[in-house]
């Protein structure tokens, strides 16, 4: 069985603690702030719906309230290169992970 050094061993534990420590906190500001919860289903299933105007001013707050906190946990405290280097990190591996189920 391979195994990860402990350099790899970080990386990966880091990438779990983020997501386990940051989406509740995020998914709880919403909740706390909007009223609204953000629900990633498993699967692929498609869904129409028509938004109101009142809908619409909901999502923009919302929208809101997730970027604010995504700013403030993660994105200002890194540099400019740090967010760059990231971001090609996230595309890199999701190109590789796309479409491998």
């Amino acid at each position: 069985m391979p195994h990860l050094s402990s350099q790899q061993l970080r990386a990966w534990r880091g990438v779990l603690k983020l997501q386990a420590v940051l989406m509740p906190k995020l998914e709880a500001e919403l909740r706390e702030e909007t009223g609204l919860t953000i629900n990633e289903e498993e699967g692929r299933q498609a869904v129409q719906l028509a938004l109101t105007s009142a809908g619409g001013h909901q999502i923009r707050a919302a929208m809101d309230v997730r970027f604010r906190g995504v700013r403030r946990r993660l994105v200002d405290l890194l540099d400019a290169e740090e967010v760059e280097l990231l971001a090609k990190i996230w595309a890199r591996l999701q190109a590789h992970n796309a479409g491998e189920d």
